[in-house]
């Protein structure tokens, strides 16, 4: 992993800063995708975005390695509560711009190359939040499939994760406060190893599959 170059979209919080350390650790380079970083701050849900985004990666280093597609966007709407915005924005950020940085970066990436794209465990059952986020990862393991078969003649592999609960590094205080001893039981006993998994471990899986 050392030297290559590493994309990663919601680069700047939750398990995407925590695939960003994985990938540093590892003696990559990373560029960092956030609306609030300092220099690669592009908004995914706009027309052109990943074209653009793209297109700025090249100027600055002329190639790429890895693309990581993580971010998303989920509102917290009652299941089929949505508004045709609501569907949109998250269409835009978790299907359209992941398929689309992947296919413009393939132009980029030398053989034996690869993708990763953080899906969600919602893809295989219905919860009773934000259809249109579930329904976005569903479709977001077709478009793996279609991407792994795109790269294929450049041995450009693509792989998806899937996570299911995460207590994100921004939450692990509040998570194992006292005052929430309760709901963690409860929560952490749905779960066949007895707790929820956390951002770390989704950024090893990520890693792996990235790796040669």
């Amino acid at each position: 992993m050392k030297n290559k170059l590493v994309a990663v979209t919601g680069g700047g919080r939750g398990i995407g800063r925590n695939i960003v350390r994985a990938f540093k650790a590892a003696g990559a380079i990373v560029v960092s995708i956030d609306r609030k970083a300092e220099r690669f701050n592009t908004d995914l849900s706009t027309p052109g975005a990943a074209r653009t985004l793209i297109d700025e990666i090249h100027a600055a280093y002329g190639y790429l390695d890895i693309l990581i597609n993580n971010a998303r966007s989920s509102n917290r709407s009652l299941l089929g509560a949505e508004t045709e915005e609501e569907w949109d924005h998250e269409m835009a950020v978790n299907l359209k711009s992941a398929f689309f940085l992947a296919k413009y970066a393939m132009e980029l990436m030398p053989e034996g190359s690869a993708i990763v794209n953080v899906g969600s465990i919602t893809a295989n059952f219905v919860s009773q939040e934000n259809a249109a986020y579930q329904i976005s990862k569903g479709a977001c393991l077709q478009m793996t499939r279609v991407l792994a078969a795109m790269g294929a003649p450049k041995r450009i592999r693509a792989n998806a994760v899937l996570p299911g609960c995460i207590v994100q590094d921004e939450h692990r205080e509040r998570y194992h406060s006292a005052q929430n001893t309760a709901y963690r039981t409860a929560f952490d006993g749905v779960h066949p190893l007895g707790r929820a998994g956390t951002s770390d471990e989704v950024a090893r899986a990520v890693l792996f599959l990235a790796g040669d």
